[in-house]
């Protein structure tokens, strides 16, 4: 009895000791969960919080992406970022989580920095960043009521101070970034995310990367017709998304899984759309645009256009009424005509005090399509701010014009200041047709950064302060449309969307690569123009009759001539073989060009004010040097460039990339807003190893139309076009100086004061 008592006793033991020692799991740190992107949940069910999940049997949860960039970097001691997102009604009504995931700089000090997320005015976080460049996860229920449907403002904001360094310079090291992949709303009821209306399509929202992506599956793909439909419906889906980043891609297939920021689209014929989606298309439905849920393993919707013939697909496209879901800008663009002046607080900016070295703050401001003051004219800031007397001469305040600094008005006295009304020059120079952003910036130096006493940083007395009553004041400027502009094509579609203007679209293949890239495009072009985009697709051949026309497609594909103005370097030549066939270019040119001497002169000259002081012999003379070629390097995908068809008049936009794949990736890259934005000049092209644009401004530019005729605005254009021309400038003013002298000599001729006269008189 003793014996088996003893056993009972150890057996117990063991199973005590067992089930408290954990486990020894070689498998790797597992990662927090989050939901799975690639697939959209049916609607049944609800979300249930557990600890065990059963993979197999687990519903996706529906989620709602927030940024429209990979991530967002909130840098300096002070940093905002404001936008909207579109959700649903059914989104707006379900409970919600708020999942937001950041890291910061080592050197931002957490005890004297914080970090806060605002959606439509409700807190749901605010902390201090303890990120130290690893990534912090935080997961908030969002309030009852927060949420509503259609619009939604999303704020975010950091105040950030440096550990150990008092310097300026250290300003830049704080900064704090956010990730788009795990920064988003996830919704409890599983139909949120489901569309019934094209009001709806707004929610689509963004991916990981930023982009809006539509997979357009079009079984009858190849045909003029289905391309304009498609390039027709691409405008109409990029204004009802409301988003600034659409990309379409095109297939026969549905893909094998679509994720949140992705949207199905399936165009064709009602016989056609039913093998994609058997027992889900009949020829009962209703000819009218529908949203489906499409069964099997990607559970996801999809818009679907069918209908039995052509025709029937026309209209159920023209149906589709989406002008009024166009999202007004917010951006206050200037006055056709006569000064504007604008407070700060009706652009944005509020009243703020800071305690800070380094306050920046930035405006948004819309100049119009025929904006033409590029080399004269001057914008003033009448600043309403103060600084304390801590600050020490040699600060200043500066102004960035599009990442460009514009002015700087240095620091000069002790003792503090209130200023009213202190008038702040800004070249005109650096605005641009479409939106700019004009950055005010204080450095703000004092006693107590050079002594950088541990724990300084941190005081209730603030350095700095600017009150929304300060004024930007624009001063009249010329109006006229140029070309080539590609600025004013990008920001405005213009000239597409003048009145009484024809456009032609001309694309080397109607095939899913290129399709791909002309719907981008023409999403792109409608979300700039505000409005869909009428057109008329003709064979790249066939010279162009309309005021406007676009080429879109693979180089070698399109007409020779179209691409007179640009070489395309051929992916693969080494550096010394591109060189050598520069100089042999060079040379060969040099051989073909006679000009007269005093021209080669004129020339001599030009490159000499070029090499030593930046000048450009195209803006100093009245004629140019004819047409330029531009060199394109290897590193390229899509490259945009424009011309004026000489037989024609017709504006020429060329959309071209050395083959079908960079094509589209450039399409992808150019799809971005960030990117969009930059184009400009007579050829923007996006460089691969860098990611960014690059763009070049013609030799010289035709004048389309100078609206208003009035001697004002006449007076306006000639001003700049002298002052960009200022040798000739310098020329007229001495022949003026010169026919003055002799026409009073004639004048005191006949007087009988000429120099003549007094002599006889002597």
């Amino acid at each position: 009895m003793r014996t088996l008592l003893t056993v009972v006793w150890l057996v117990f033991s063991c199973s005590v000791v067992v089930a408290q020692t954990p486990t020894f799991d070689m498998a790797p740190e597992r990662k927090e969960l989050t939901p799975d992107p690639s697939r959209i949940p049916e609607a049944s069910g609800e979300f249930v919080e557990t600890d065990e999940v059963d993979e197999a049997e687990a519903q996706p949860v529906p989620i709602r992406y927030l940024m429209e960039e990979p991530t967002l970097r909130l840098q300096g001691e002070t940093a905002v970022r404001e936008w909207s997102i579109g959700l649903t009604p059914a989104q707006a009504a379900s409970p919600a989580e708020f999942v937001f995931t950041y890291s910061n700089s080592i050197v931002v000090a957490p005890e004297s920095s914080l970090l806060t997320v605002e959606i439509n005015g409700t807190t749901l976080l605010e902390e201090s960043p303890r990120g130290a460049e690893r990534e912090q996860r935080r997961v908030v229920k969002v309030p009852s009521g927060t949420l509503v449907s259609g619009g939604n403002r999303v704020r975010i904001e950091a105040r950030q101070t440096h550990r150990t360094d008092c310097t300026i310079n250290s300003t830049f090291e704080l900064w704090t970034d956010v990730s788009a992949e795990d920064t988003y709303l996830s919704f409890s009821a599983q139909s949120a995310n489901r569309m019934t209306s094209l009001r709806d399509i707004v929610a689509v929202g963004t991916d990981t990367t930023g982009l809006t992506r539509f997979h357009m599956i079009m079984p009858s793909m190849g045909s003029a017709e289905m391309a304009d439909i498609a390039l027709r419906l691409s405008q109409k889906l990029a204004i009802a998304s409301g988003s600034e980043s659409p990309f379409f891609s095109f297939g026969t297939t549905l893909p094998e899984a679509v994720g949140p920021g992705e949207m199905i689209v399936a165009v064709g014929f009602t016989e056609d759309i039913s093998r994609i989606l058997p027992g889900r298309v009949g020829s009962s439905d209703p000819n009218q645009a529908r949203f489906l849920t499409i069964p099997g393993d990607i559970e996801a919707q999809a818009l679907v256009l069918s209908a039995p013939d052509l025709r029937s697909l026309k209209l159920i496209l023209d149906d589709m009424n989406v002008q009024g879901l166009v999202r007004q800008d917010e951006v206050p663009f200037v006055a056709p005509s006569g000064s504007t002046r604008f407070s700060f607080a009706d652009l944005g900016v509020t009243a703020s005090q800071f305690f800070g070295r380094r306050f920046v703050t930035s405006v948004k401001l819309g100049m119009p399509a025929d904006f033409y003051a590029s080399n004269y004219g001057v914008a003033r800031i009448l600043l309403d701010a103060a600084y304390s007397s801590d600050v020490l001469p040699g600060g200043s305040f500066n102004v960035i014009v599009n990442g460009e600094l514009g002015t700087t008005v240095p620091i000069t006295t002790a003792g503090g200041a209130v200023l009213q009304k202190y008038p702040i020059r800004i070249p005109m120079r650096h605005l641009t047709p479409g939106i700019n952003i004009i950055g005010f910036e204080a450095i703000l130096p004092t006693q107590v950064d050079n002594s950088c006493i541990p724990g300084a940083d941190v005081t209730d007395t603030p350095r700095f302060a600017l009150f929304g009553t300060s004024e930007l004041i624009i001063p009249n400027f010329a109006h006229a449309e140029r070309a080539p502009d590609l600025a004013a094509w990008s920001a405005f579609a213009s000239p597409l969307d003048a009145s009484g203007s024809r456009l032609d679209l001309s694309l080397a293949r109607y095939d899913e690569l290129t399709l791909s890239a002309a719907a981008t495009v023409m999403a792109k072009l409608a979300r700039s123009a505000g409005a869909v985009i009428d057109f008329q697709l003709v064979a790249p051949e066939v010279r162009a009759q309309a005021d406007n026309v676009i080429f879109i497609g693979v180089a070698d594909r399109l007409p020779a001539e179209l691409l007179d103005g640009v070489v395309l370097t051929a992916v693969g030549d080494s550096a010394d073989d591109i060189e050598q066939l520069d100089n042999e270019n060079l040379e060969l040119w040099n051989n073909r060009i006679t000009q007269p001497r005093l021209l080669s002169w004129f020339s001599n000259v030009g490159a000499w004010f070029k090499e030593n002081f930046d000048l450009d012999a195209s803006i100093a003379f009245v004629w140019s040097d004819g047409d330029s070629l531009y060199n394109l390097p290897s590193t390229i995908d899509t490259f945009f460039y424009q011309t004026v068809d000489a037989e024609t008049g017709a504006i020429r936009t060329i959309v071209s990339a050395a083959s079908d794949v960079q094509l589209v990736n450039g399409a992808e890259a150019f799809a971005r807003q960030t990117n969009w934005s930059q184009i400009r000049g007579v050829v923007s092209y996006h460089d691969i190893l860098t990611d960014e644009v690059v763009s070049i401004e013609p030799s010289s530019a035709q004048f389309l139309s100078v609206r208003p005729l009035t001697f004002t605005n006449l007076r306006l254009v000639l001003t700049n076009w002298l002052a960009s021309h200022f040798i000739l400038y310098s020329l007229l003013l001495l022949l003026s100086a010169v026919a003055a002298g002799f026409a009073t000599n004639k004048l005191l001729g006949v007087l009988g004061r000429g120099h003549e006269k007094h002599e006889e008189h002597e």
